[in-house]
């Protein structure tokens, strides 16, 4: 995509991160700890939209650079504990950070008449405990508990701009 009113030709990329790893400890017969972390982080941007009824095109007119970005990272520890008589405990904690956000040139033309955009933050964090048995018996059973506590921080703002007279308020 080529932006003609900027003069530019790099305001739509793309560029994306993806990681994952594991650990795993087991400090005896009885316990196995196992650490997972996801992580991802991608930032692109938002400049590949044309007005409505005109013809497709690989030009974009946008006087505002878009942007389209969000990250993840995201650990679970693991405890997996033998207990006696063929039961275990396996305990799984989790906690995860993710953003989000876009910015859009909502006239998608050289016109300054709207722009919109939005920021979120979400933290959740989640407990999992759960005892199991009889794997070598002909009945297999679990029970466990699971609780989770979520936070979303939602930012949505429009911005109208000088030649947004369609949109502004009139006095009467």
């Amino acid at each position: 995509f080529e932006n003609k009113n900027l003069d530019r030709d790099d305001t739509n990329d793309n560029d994306q991160f993806t990681g994952r790893a594991k650990f795993m400890f087991v400090p005896g017969a009885d316990n196995k700890f196992t650490l997972s972390v996801y992580g991802d982080k991608f930032d692109s941007a938002y400049d590949a939209y044309g007005q409505s009824g005109q013809p497709v095109s690989l030009d974009t007119w946008n006087n505002e650079l878009g942007d389209n970005f969000g990250d993840i990272i995201s650990p679970t520890l693991k405890w997996e504990h033998a207990l006696s008589g063929n039961r275990k405990l396996i305990s799984i904690t989790n906690y995860t950070y993710s953003t989000y956000g876009f910015l859009q040139d909502w006239d998608y033309s050289g016109d300054d008449a709207a722009v919109g955009g939005d920021d979120d933050t979400i933290n959740v964090v989640s407990q999992e405990i759960k005892v199991t048995g009889g794997e070598k018996e002909s009945l297999q059973w679990l029970a466990g508990v699971f609780a989770r506590y979520q936070t979303i921080d939602n930012q949505t703002q429009v911005k109208y701009g000088s030649t947004s007279g369609y949109y502004d308020r009139q006095d009467s």
